[in-house]
């Protein structure tokens, strides 16, 4: 079923998330085309967005990720996921550049997953590294390993070890914000919505599209979801902030891309988002 809410919600203030960031570094002392580089997550966290940083004025990226390591990996694009490409004005040299590619990516208590900035058209700043695989810096939610540059192609020139250069911005549930995650998405399975942190007894909205990550601008605030939006299903949470609701994946939808988010219409507030591929 259609919802309205974000077709014909619009001309309102937006909405800041509250989230946090880990962040590697600014000081670059080298740089080429892209970085590939290594996430761990202690706690299960969302991964909302990037910094990075460019010498180039303006820049050409894209973003790809896949579960587990890179190595052995890095000849071919096959078993990486694209969050999209974005071209975008950069703020120079060792400053943060805000990358416009919503990531949406829900990362595992002990799970590792590998980043690749790939520069199409751009030049990706980054530091000489002492171990590929180290981890460079880390806090209580995520780790972000030393890794390698590239010439900005799958298969081409490697330089390791090297430092990304950047921010991750993520939430873990620990900032205090309602958070949704998505179990055993798999055709012809059974897959489980879960929502932490909501506010007790009351209703969330887990809306779902199949057309993107947004932004969209809504009464509620932006949205990380491109329209047409329809409602997966509504969770009422108990006195924890806790509800799930499990159902059977159709065997059709075998490899789509589906972008998620819950809502709080009453206090407007929504979750993290989510962008994950239908096994």
């Amino acid at each position: 079923m259609k919802t309205p809410l974000l077709l014909s919600l619009l001309l309102s203030a937006p909405l800041v998330a509250q989230s946090q960031s880990l962040t590697t570094t600014f000081a670059s002392n080298n740089g080429h085309s892209g970085n590939m580089f290594e996430v761990t997550a202690s706690n299960t966290v969302t991964i909302f967005s990037f910094d990075g940083n460019f010498s180039s004025s303006t820049a050409d990226v894209e973003i790809w990720y896949r579960q587990g390591s890179y190595v052995g990996f890095e000849g071919s694009n096959v078993g990486w996921t694209s969050a999209g490409t974005a071209n975008f004005v950069t703020n120079g040299t060792d400053t943060p550049t805000p990358i416009p590619i919503s990531i949406g990516l829900t990362i595992g208590a002990g799970e590792t997953w590998s980043f690749y900035m790939q520069g199409i058209n751009a030049s990706v700043r980054y530091t000489n590294g002492t171990l590929e695989g180290a981890i460079f810096v880390s806090d209580n939610n995520l780790s972000i390993h030393e890794g390698i540059g590239t010439d900005g192609t799958f298969g081409g020139s490697i330089f390791s070890p090297r430092v990304w250069n950047g921010t991750i911005h993520y939430d873990s549930g620990s900032s205090g914000s309602p958070f949704i995650s998505v179990t055993n998405l798999v055709a012809g399975q059974t897959a489980t919505v879960s929502l932490s942190n909501g506010t007790p007894s009351t209703i969330y909205h887990v809306l779902y599209s199949f057309a993107g990550g947004g932004p969209t601008q809504t009464a509620f605030g932006i949205a990380d979801l491109t329209p047409p939006v329809a409602q997966l299903v509504p969770l009422i949470a108990d006195p924890n902030g806790k509800a799930s609701f499990s159902a059977t994946v159709p065997p059709f939808l075998i490899g789509w891309p589906i972008w998620l988010q819950g809502l709080d219409t009453v206090g407007a507030v929504w979750t993290n988002s989510l962008s994950r591929t239908i096994g």
